[in-house]
């Protein structure tokens, strides 16, 4: 069944009714559309558009940002009340209005089943998994490359220079997040990797090209001192196989959908809603 929905600009007003969508779609109360901080992030570095009803009832809510690769949907949900009336489909169409076969986009979908029929219609293509994994970093072995823990400003900087793609807004925002730090993983005197992270969490981690992406995925983590860390990984990564022998476990996962021609990263740790 269809329903007539409008779409418009996120204001002000409607982040109590995103907010309640995100709970009631399973979303935290941290980094998600029912944390203020979040959604100003977006506001900044990215759009925000909301779907209602014709006596403005506000349904739906999504939203997109810029990365290297293209532009990013980084989030999209729709009050499990008014799923399955094409309110998705429609928000979707208003994000991304030349439609995704027309330039880089791409998410990370959950295994919703309403999901990933979307975003294949919309011309999205689906490719590997990224896996979330939790474990001791301490049952890791040595790592042959070191890591400095500078500011996340710094360590945005640091990004920059491997990726030549500025990310100082998101790192910003990252860096709000109580005991979180920058990481930049060096071989000898050359960067090698740069991210941020904490004692819970290896939030995301930019290795170069050329190299070896399990030592610094290592390495980053026990910098972190953690006791019981999560890290994203894409299932291709060289990291997982020594993360699982090390007592690491899968947890969940999303899939990369993405347009034709639009190539992430597999030796990258991802932030599955911001990359």
């Amino acid at each position: 069944m269809s329903t007539k929905v409008n779409v418009r600009p996120f204001t002000a007003t409607d982040a109590a009714a995103v907010a309640q969508i995100s709970r009631l779609t399973g979303q935290p109360d941290s980094d998600s559309g029912a944390d203020p901080n979040y959604l100003a992030h977006l506001a900044e570095a990215g759009t925000i558009l909301v779907g209602s009803t014709t006596d403005d009832e506000v349904v739906a809510w999504g939203a997109v940002t810029t990365t290297a690769w293209g532009e990013m949907l980084t989030d999209l949900f729709v009050d499990p009340a008014w799923q399955g009336r094409g309110v998705g489909a429609a928000l979707l169409g208003h994000l991304w209005p030349a439609g995704p076969v027309e330039g880089h986009r791409f998410t990370f979908s959950s295994w919703h089943a309403r999901a990933l029929p979307l975003y294949a219609r919309a011309g999205l293509v689906p490719s590997w998994p990224l896996l979330y994994l939790r474990g001791d970093p301490r049952r890791l072995g040595p790592s042959p490359v070191h890591v400095q823990r500078p500011a996340p400003a710094t360590a945005g900087a640091a990004e920059a220079t491997i990726t030549g793609f500025d990310r100082a807004v998101t790192y910003a925002y990252w860096g709000h997040h109580a005991h979180t730090t920058g990481l930049a993983v060096y071989d000898g005197s050359e960067l090698v990797a740069a991210g941020i992270g904490s004692a819970t969490e290896l939030t995301h981690l930019a290795c170069a090209p050329d190299a070896d992406a399990s030592a610094s995925v290592t390495a980053a983590l026990r910098a972190l001192g953690g006791t019981e860390t999560t890290i994203c990984l894409p299932g291709p990564h060289p990291a997982l196989v020594p993360l699982l022998d090390a007592g690491f476990q899968i947890i969940d996962h999303d899939i990369l959908m993405a347009c034709p021609g639009v190539t992430l990263p597999t030796v990258w740790v991802f932030s599955p809603g911001l990359a």
